[in-house]
């Protein structure tokens, strides 16, 4: 059962963007996708009726992109940066448990998550200077990079909080 109180408010209203698409509906078939896609447009007096079609469009693409099973999540994302950008990655459990992988000259992506785990050996997670978070609920060192989906009590004074598109516009080239 949907609860309305248990919504986090997660819109970037600081940005570019005129048209902010958060959520498709399908009223028909019962069922609610999140999108957070925010689309850049030009001129004044915006309007559904105006961007209708073209909303249209963007629901149906991203719908059948997301059933397709082709799309890389969130998660996903996260590991294969943590493991390109750390020597050791923990991985939290439901529990609060976490396990620790280390590099090695294999393939240390394909390792996170795995039954092939390092021993922990004092890695904590509140001396982490990346951290990719469900819930913002963990200690990380002042100054650290943090990306949560629920940012819960995490103080921006302490980190840097990045956003979704913080994560997928880091995989851009270096300029140069």
């Amino acid at each position: 059962m949907f609860d309305a109180r248990a919504v986090e408010q997660r819109y970037d209203l600081t940005g570019r963007a005129r048209t902010s698409v958060p959520l498709v509906i399908d009223v028909a078939g019962r069922t609610m996708r999140w999108l957070d896609v925010a689309e850049g447009v030009t001129g004044t007096c915006h309007s559904v009726a105006r961007h209708g079609d073209g909303l249209a469009a963007l629901a149906e693409g991203l719908t059948a992109l997301f059933a397709s099973g082709a799309r890389v999540g969130l998660g996903e994302l996260a590991v294969w940066q943590a493991a390109a950008r750390a020597a050791t990655v923990l991985l939290r459990h439901a529990d609060g448990s976490t396990t620790a992988y280390r590099r090695r000259e294999d393939e240390f992506a394909a390792r996170i998550g795995s039954p092939y785990a390092d021993p922990p050996d004092g890695a904590e997670p509140d001396v982490a200077r990346l951290a990719y978070l469900l819930r913002g609920d963990v200690a990380v060192a002042e100054g650290g990079e943090v990306f949560a989906l629920h940012p819960a009590a995490l103080d921006a004074a302490r980190v840097r909080l990045l956003s979704a598109s913080d994560v997928v516009a880091s995989l851009a080239p270096a300029a140069g």
